[in-house]
């Protein structure tokens, strides 16, 4: 097994991925999808999970439904959401990709 890199941080490896992956469509592993996970709520043992659309909007938004329940032609708008304006509140809120 190779030994990770010291100063490795998970939590903070996950932030980056993030940040990062959050505005760059392009590299979604499941465009036009983005899984997200709260980890805030995920540690005290809820599971709240959510996803990221590719959307032509000034907020980031999370719509709180898991990935394997969406469906072709569902109502987007009957989903609850959550918007934030940069991407450091969505990572101050818990949020990473997942």
């Amino acid at each position: 097994m190779m030994a990770k890199a010291k100063g490795w941080d998970p939590v903070k490896a996950r932030i980056e991925a993030t940040r990062h992956l959050v505005g760059d469509y392009d590299n979604w592993p499941t465009w036009p999808i983005l899984p997200m996970r709260n980890e805030v709520e995920w540690d005290r043992g809820a599971k709240v999970l959510g996803v990221m659309t590719e959307e032509d909007s000034d907020t980031y938004n999370v719509y709180h439904i898991n990935l394997f329940q969406l469906k072709t032609g569902m109502d987007w708008d009957a989903i609850p959401v959550t918007k934030f304006d940069t991407v450091e509140d969505l990572i101050d809120a818990g949020w990473r990709v997942d």
